[in-house]
């Protein structure tokens, strides 16, 4: 709802009333992750496959420690990367995150989870376990 309805200089915007910020589904995931300690997300794509397809809804949670092959939740760069892997780890850098396909993000210390299960087309499959493969 705009605020008034008089007359506004040219170039001025109108004001919104009792706006608020909405949250993008990667701060949503965050903010469930630092409250809950889980959360789940859909994510889209094709960095990921064979492991994980297009459209997939993930279930993240929250750990103290992360390790090489982990699926990730994590920002690089300013930027959210919503599952790829932790293919380096360096006391320094951090974590060096990749995708399936050998593509690297960069560097980063900041990691909010771990993917740990995958729904696509009603299977589940868990992510805790697996072997995962980076495809040749």
């Amino acid at each position: 709802m705009w605020a008034g309805n008089k007359f506004r200089p040219w170039g001025q915007k109108p004001q919104k009333i009792n706006s608020h910020k909405k949250m993008n589904k990667f701060e949503r995931l965050k903010t469930e992750l630092e409250t809950t300690g889980k959360g789940r997300m859909t994510c889209f794509g094709n960095s990921m496959l064979p492991i994980l397809k297009s459209g997939s809804t993930l279930t993240f949670e929250k750990r103290d420690t992360y390790s090489v092959k982990d699926i990730v939740f994590c920002k690089v760069r300013g930027r959210y990367i919503d599952a790829h892997k932790i293919i380096k780890m360096d006391p320094n850098k951090g974590y060096l995150i990749a995708n399936n396909h050998g593509y690297e993000n960069g560097w980063t210390k900041i990691i909010y989870g771990k993917a740990i299960a995958s729904e696509f087309r009603g299977n589940t499959i868990s992510l805790e376990y697996t072997s995962i493969q980076t495809v040749p």
